[in-house]
Protein backbone atom coordinates (compact mmCIF):
# COMPACT_ATOMS: atom_id res chain seq x y z
CA UNK A 1 0.00 0.00 0.00
CA UNK A 2 1.15 3.61 -0.98
CA UNK A 3 -0.16 6.60 0.85
CA UNK A 4 -0.02 10.67 0.04
CA UNK A 5 0.00 12.57 2.80
CA UNK A 6 -0.87 16.15 1.61
CA UNK A 7 -0.92 19.27 3.87
CA UNK A 8 0.59 22.51 3.60
CA UNK A 9 1.34 22.14 7.37
CA UNK A 10 5.05 20.50 8.15
CA UNK A 11 4.41 19.34 11.70
CA UNK A 12 1.06 18.09 10.96
CA UNK A 13 2.84 15.70 7.52
CA UNK A 14 5.36 14.15 9.99
CA UNK A 15 2.94 13.62 12.70
CA UNK A 16 0.43 11.80 10.31
CA UNK A 17 3.31 10.53 9.02
CA UNK A 18 4.12 8.64 12.10
CA UNK A 19 1.08 7.74 13.14
CA UNK A 20 0.38 5.62 9.90
CA UNK A 21 4.08 4.11 10.77
CA UNK A 22 3.15 3.27 14.23
CA UNK A 23 0.04 1.64 12.59
CA UNK A 24 1.75 0.14 9.79
CA UNK A 25 5.57 0.09 9.06
CA UNK A 26 5.30 -1.40 6.01
CA UNK A 27 3.32 1.15 4.42
CA UNK A 28 4.59 3.61 1.53
CA UNK A 29 4.55 6.99 2.48
CA UNK A 30 5.18 9.86 0.59
CA UNK A 31 4.06 13.86 1.48
CA UNK A 32 3.42 17.04 -0.76
CA UNK A 33 3.06 20.31 1.00
CA UNK A 34 0.66 21.51 -1.84
CA UNK A 35 -2.38 20.79 -4.29
CA UNK A 36 1.10 21.47 -6.96
CA UNK A 37 3.19 19.07 -5.48
CA UNK A 38 0.57 16.49 -4.74
CA UNK A 39 0.05 16.67 -8.85
CA UNK A 40 3.63 16.49 -10.06
CA UNK A 41 3.70 12.65 -8.31
CA UNK A 42 2.35 9.71 -10.25
CA UNK A 43 -0.77 9.87 -8.50
CA UNK A 44 -1.80 6.74 -10.31
CA UNK A 45 1.01 4.96 -8.21
CA UNK A 46 -1.22 5.71 -4.67
CA UNK A 47 -4.01 3.58 -3.34
CA UNK A 48 -4.92 6.29 -0.58
CA UNK A 49 -4.46 10.32 -0.52
CA UNK A 50 -5.16 12.09 2.93
CA UNK A 51 -5.45 15.79 2.70
CA UNK A 52 -6.09 18.58 4.09
CA UNK A 53 -8.97 20.58 2.66
CA UNK A 54 -7.84 24.07 3.35
CA UNK A 55 -3.88 23.84 1.66
CA UNK A 56 -2.49 26.99 0.95
CA UNK A 57 -3.11 27.69 -2.69
CA UNK A 58 -5.81 25.43 -3.24
CA UNK A 59 -8.28 22.56 -1.47
CA UNK A 60 -8.30 19.23 -0.55
CA UNK A 61 -11.58 19.11 -2.50
CA UNK A 62 -9.43 20.44 -6.00
CA UNK A 63 -7.34 17.68 -5.26
CA UNK A 64 -10.92 14.95 -5.47
CA UNK A 65 -11.78 16.79 -8.69
CA UNK A 66 -8.53 16.79 -10.30
CA UNK A 67 -8.70 12.79 -9.82
CA UNK A 68 -11.89 12.49 -11.04
CA UNK A 69 -11.06 14.65 -14.14
CA UNK A 70 -7.84 12.33 -14.54
CA UNK A 71 -10.50 8.86 -14.15
CA UNK A 72 -7.96 7.85 -11.20
CA UNK A 73 -9.47 5.40 -9.39
CA UNK A 74 -7.73 6.50 -5.63
CA UNK A 75 -9.64 6.80 -2.47
CA UNK A 76 -9.03 10.03 -0.64
CA UNK A 77 -9.57 11.08 2.65
CA UNK A 78 -10.32 15.14 3.85
CA UNK A 79 -9.31 16.42 6.67
CA UNK A 80 -10.26 19.68 8.30
CA UNK A 81 -10.22 21.65 10.87
CA UNK A 82 -13.21 23.49 10.78
CA UNK A 83 -16.20 22.19 12.66
CA UNK A 84 -18.56 22.32 9.97
CA UNK A 85 -18.41 20.55 6.87
CA UNK A 86 -20.02 23.50 4.00
CA UNK A 87 -21.48 22.43 0.70
CA UNK A 88 -19.25 21.80 -1.33
CA UNK A 89 -18.09 19.34 0.91
CA UNK A 90 -21.48 17.81 1.51
CA UNK A 91 -21.11 17.36 -2.35
CA UNK A 92 -17.94 15.32 -2.75
CA UNK A 93 -19.33 12.60 -1.03
CA UNK A 94 -15.91 11.36 0.41
CA UNK A 95 -14.83 10.34 3.97
CA UNK A 96 -14.28 13.75 5.97
CA UNK A 97 -12.36 14.14 9.33
CA UNK A 98 -11.55 16.68 11.83
CA UNK A 99 -8.51 17.34 13.50
CA UNK A 100 -6.81 16.74 15.25
CA UNK A 101 -6.56 13.12 14.15
CA UNK A 102 -5.98 10.51 16.57
CA UNK A 103 -4.41 7.38 15.83
CA UNK A 104 -7.53 5.58 16.38
CA UNK A 105 -9.03 7.83 13.81
CA UNK A 106 -5.64 7.29 11.68
CA UNK A 107 -6.16 3.67 12.07
CA UNK A 108 -9.62 3.47 11.03
CA UNK A 109 -8.82 5.64 8.03
CA UNK A 110 -5.83 2.87 6.95
CA UNK A 111 -8.06 0.33 7.65
CA UNK A 112 -11.26 1.70 5.74
CA UNK A 113 -9.16 2.08 2.85
CA UNK A 114 -6.73 -0.97 2.56
CA UNK A 115 -6.42 -2.14 -0.77
CA UNK A 116 -5.97 -5.79 -1.22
Amino acid sequence: MKILIVDDIAITRTTHLKLIKKINPSIEIETAGSYEEAIKNNLKDFNLIITDNILSNKKGSDLVQYTKDKNLNINIVLLTGWHFLDDELKKINIPVYHKPITYDIMKKIITDNIIN
